[in-house]
Order: structure tokens, then C-alpha cells, then sequence
């Protein structure tokens, strides 16, 4: 009953996320959670890309460049994100500095690299 209420509570934390905007299939400490199996880019520019990087930071070498209009990234994991009660202390300028920290590994037409969370949306089709 005990590990039914527990596996509960990761359930509704992940949901949480995912409402959040900030849901993930990898995350390191709480690897229960589920996110989609495909990202969609958003909110780039139609003159611009999504840049990936070999490691989750601004300042690491680039891999490779999606389009703005790009689909179907396979994910593979995004970095830490805030469990539920995390979230609920935070101030709203934490939730957000939290959603524009989160990076996700991905895959596009045979590169990986990392990508800014901020910048991808869940793919369904």
C-alpha cells in the first residue's frame, strides 16, 4: 500500500511537470517519470535555429542545428527538474528560471546533442 502511495506521488509530480511545461522521460533523480518519446521545436525564429551542443550549457561546442519548423527529435532524457513540492515553494520567477534552465538530449536526422528545454514542445504526431 505504502509503494502504491508513492508511486502515486511520482506520477502526479510528472503529470504536474508536464502541465508545468517542464516534463521529461529521464530525469536523474526521479527517473520514474515519463515525458514524450518526441519533442517538436517552438518558439525560434523562421530565420533561425535550434542549436544542439554536446553538453547542456550555452558555452559547449555545437553538434548540429535544427529548423525551426523541426519534429520528431527523439528524446533522450532532459536534466533534473523540480519535484512537485519543489515546485510549489518556488516563486514564480524560481518556476520560470527552472523551465529555462532545463536542457534535453536529443536526436535529429542522425545527430545528438543537447538542447534548450525552453525551446521544445511535446510531439505527438
Amino acid at each position: 500500500m505504502l509503494r502504491d502511495k508513492r508511486r502515486f506521488g511520482r506520477l502526479h509530480a510528472a503529470l504536474f511537470a508536464c502541465v508545468a511545461g517542464i516534463c521529461s522521460p529521464a530525469m536523474p533523480a526521479r527517473s520514474e517519470a515519463a515525458g514524450p518519446d518526441h519533442w517538436a521545436v517552438t518558439g525560434i525564429a523562421g530565420n533561425d535555429v535550434l542549436t544542439l551542443r554536446v553538453a547542456p550549457k550555452p558555452s559547449a561546442a555545437r553538434t548540429g542545428a535544427v529548423p525551426p519548423d523541426g519534429r520528431q527529435l527523439q528524446n533522450l532524457g532532459c536534466t533534473t527538474v523540480p519535484s512537485l513540492a519543489e515546485w510549489q515553494s518556488m516563486s514564480p520567477k524560481q518556476q520560470r528560471a527552472a523551465q529555462a534552465g532545463r536542457w534535453c538530449k536529443v536526436r535529429y536526422n542522425g545527430r545528438t546533442g543537447w538542447a534548450r528545454g525552453k525551446f521544445l514542445r511535446e510531439d505527438g504526431g
